[in-house]
């Protein structure tokens, strides 16, 4: 039912929110959520949907900034190759991509300036995109787990959460799902039915990694509540030594309280029966 409901525009929504259930989902549970109460999974998944857009729009900033510092030389030197003048309106009107795929063929110093832009490029992109998508990750299982949307964004947390589960550890299971993804992905290439083979396996792989999350967020926080106060220490108590030998050997009558030896049968001070 999740998976046709994932085909479905804007109803695949529904399946953000059972991520998000799987994520809050106890550690101790054997069984998948059930598929009920389909408003508050809605719900979740519109969340899902928001924090994910809300930690993708520093890689949208970052991503136009560094591109039009890194390209704009280039695309000055391909518009200058071909007879044009960036700034000028009319030439913008008259555009043809054509003519700057012709720059690069055509022109080496060109070709380069396009080479050296793009490395750097790509190569901060992809560390940011690794950077944010470390930290949304856990900052999302860390939303579903307190019930808090801003927990999403509790940079404090989610630093304090990774280190309890391990960079190393965490970083290994991100580098294994993103190897399972790509095997995933490779279905695609089956003709007509390649695309439901791949919607169905990223459907079970997203669960899992979902669920896997969870389990090390439980792990890692074990007795750990965030934004509450924890309870006092109790004090710690002095050890009261054992009595010695001669005092345990010892029988204190019931009557009178004097210390008689332990196999006496009556007291030597009032005469009674010492008893047990």
């Amino acid at each position: 039912m999740l998976f046709i409901l994932t085909l479905i525009p804007i109803v695949d929504i529904l399946t953000l929110g059972y991520l998000g259930r799987v994520m809050s989902d106890s550690s101790d549970s054997r069984h998948p959520p059930k598929m009920e109460k389909y408003s508050d999974m809605f719900v979740d998944g519109l969340k899902y949907l928001a924090a994910a857009i809300i930690w993708a729009i520093p890689m949208v900033v970052v991503t136009v900034i560094v591109g039009f510092l890194l390209f704009m030389p280039v695309a000055i030197t391909a518009t200058s190759s071909i007879g044009g003048n960036f700034t000028n309106p009319t030439y913008w009107q008259n555009f043809n991509w054509t003519n700057w795929g012709d720059a690069l063929s055509n022109n080496p110093a060109v070709a380069s300036a396009f080479v050296l832009a793009i490395i750097p490029f790509a190569i901060i992109i992809f560390m940011l995109a690794v950077f944010i998508g470390l930290f949304s990750i856990i900052g999302i299982v860390h939303m579903f787990k307190t019930r808090s949307f801003t927990k999403a964004f509790a940079l404090g947390d989610i630093l304090s959460i990774i280190s309890k589960i391990g960079w190393l550890r965490y970083l290994g299971f991100i580098i294994v799902a993103a190897i399972l993804g790509f095997i995933v992905s490779i279905f695609s290439a089956i003709p007509v039915i390649g695309w439901l083979i791949t919607a169905f396996l990223g459907l079970l792989l997203s669960i899992f990694i979902a669920r896997t999350i969870s389990l090390m967020y439980d792990t890692a926080m074990a007795g750990t509540t965030f934004g509450k106060p924890q309870p006092p220490v109790p004090p710690t108590l002095p050890i009261v030594s054992q009595p010695s030998s001669s005092v345990q050997e010892t029988a204190y009558c019931t009557s009178c309280g004097a210390p008689n030896p332990k196999d006496a049968i009556y007291c030597n001070k009032c005469g009674k029966a010492l008893g047990k």
